[in-house]
């Protein structure tokens, strides 16, 4: 999955969402040094997307976050592939591993629906 052109469906995808929720103000961020990191943000925590040539990983970052989603993704992903960051908590940012951009959009939508 090459990483400009997911950042462009990310953003057209938090335009879509925007625009329909008026009340929301999503972001696409992309971080400087390792541009395939990029996430979603604006309202409880963040999600983390990474596209790989054959596969998306959509990770949680934020306690009430991924208290809020990991049924939801478990649901939509099966069991969690495993964790990005490993300190300062063993369970810190679980992650799902996804070989369609339809998971990512989903998983943007249900971020979409959680009150800040």
């Amino acid at each position: 999955m090459d990483i400009n052109a997911t950042k462009r469906q990310l953003t057209s995808l938090v335009k879509r969402i925007n625009s329909k929720y008026p009340s929301l103000s999503l972001e696409v961020h992309q971080q400087q040094v390792s541009k395939k990191n990029m996430c979603v943000r604006g309202n409880n925590g963040s999600l983390w997307i990474e596209p790989y040539p054959n596969w998306y990983d959509i990770g949680l970052s934020g306690q009430s976050l991924t208290k809020q989603m990991t049924g939801y993704m478990e649901q939509l992903c099966g069991k969690k592939t495993g964790n990005k960051q490993s300190k300062p908590e063993p369970s810190h940012q679980p992650f799902w591993r996804v070989n369609d951009f339809e998971f990512v959009e989903a998983a943007v939508y249900k971020y979409a629906s959680f009150k800040k």
